[in-house]
């Protein structure tokens, strides 16, 4: 009753209620889903990061300071259509990158299914899972 009153006075107040956390991906969910090319894959870390090695088939979406810049636009825009579940990943303890990516991507219109994969890159590279390099 109390999660009703309170979900009552934000909207009566014009504020959305808070969104919900991200679902996190196990490493091993993660894995199956990408190898059946059945979720996009977005990687939230520096650019340099990127290039210097990711997962096959990631997404660059580098977040600085709470946002991305303004040439990953058109990816965002790009991400509003997907039709597939958007899986994000970052390097920093507690998936906190990918859970604010996913509420930043959220604000910004893109509605789809988004997860987190739980460990992140860390647990990627230390589990000995494919990393490939490059721009794209």
């Amino acid at each position: 009753m109390k999660a009703i009153v309170a979900l009552v006075a934000l909207l009566a107040v014009g504020q959305a209620p808070p969104a919900a956390a991200p679902v996190k991906v196990s490493q091993r969910d993660f894995k199956r889903l990408a190898a059946a090319q059945k979720i996009l894959i977005l990687d939230v870390r520096p650019a340099t990061a990127f290039r210097d090695g990711h997962i096959l088939r990631a997404i660059s979406l580098p977040l600085e300071r709470g946002h991305w810049l303004a040439e990953y636009d058109a990816t965002v825009e790009r991400l509003k259509t997907a039709v597939k579940p958007i899986v994000i990943y970052c390097a920093c303890s507690g998936e906190t990158l990918s859970i604010e990516a996913a509420d930043l991507l959220s604000e910004a219109g893109v509605h789809q299914d988004m997860r987190v994969l739980r460990g992140g890159w860390n647990t990627w590279v230390n589990d000995g899972s494919r990393v490939v390099t490059g721009p794209k």
